[in-house]
């Protein structure tokens, strides 16, 4: 299941960064990106898990959302390195999971996903023109032993694309 996972995640992030590249049409052939692999500098965070509707950039929560353990997140965070690395030419800016993270534990009065801002206003603060989201909505471990499973496992991952220039969502993948 580890390496099936690795090989969805480098997928959807090949699908991402490329679909990000085509997202507008360039006014003249000078604006076409000669590089992708050294146009823009790419910032990815820490994954994170919002448990609230007011946390999700866009979308909902599952019903019922399974939370996942602050150690399975860090794991998630080294594998997500390790693919990146090792999977695609280019470098990135690992964001430290030290390094403070949107208060996504700040209260909103609508019922709407309000993250976004948080999500720029972090972003700004990087040198960064892209920042890479990961998010983890659920995570449920597989329940049984070896004769059988009584639950199976369940994880539903969500990738985002800021740009940070803009402040808005170039890229989504679930």
């Amino acid at each position: 299941m580890k390496n099936r996972f690795l090989w969805i995640l480098c997928a959807l992030l090949s699908l991402l960064v490329l679909t990000g590249g085509c997202n507008r049409k360039p006014a003249s052939t000078a604006d076409v990106p000669r590089s992708l692999s050294h146009q823009y500098k790419i910032a990815v965070a820490p994954f994170t898990q919002p448990r609230d509707i007011s946390q999700l950039i866009m979308g909902q929560l599952p019903q019922p959302q399974a939370l996942a353990a602050r150690d399975v997140l860090i794991a998630q965070d080294r594998q997500l390195r390790d693919v990146l690395y090792t999977t695609t030419k280019r470098s990135y800016d690992f964001l430290p999971r030290t390094r403070p993270l949107p208060d996504l534990k700040r209260f909103h009065t609508s019922e709407r996903p309000q993250a976004l801002p948080l999500w720029v206003e972090y972003a700004r603060k990087t040198s960064a023109d892209i920042l890479f989201i990961p998010q983890v909505l659920t995570w449920r471990d597989r329940q049984g032993s070896a004769a059988g499973v009584t639950e199976p496992a369940h994880v539903r991952l969500e990738f985002f694309l800021l740009n940070i220039k803009e402040g808005n969502i170039i890229g989504h993948s679930v």
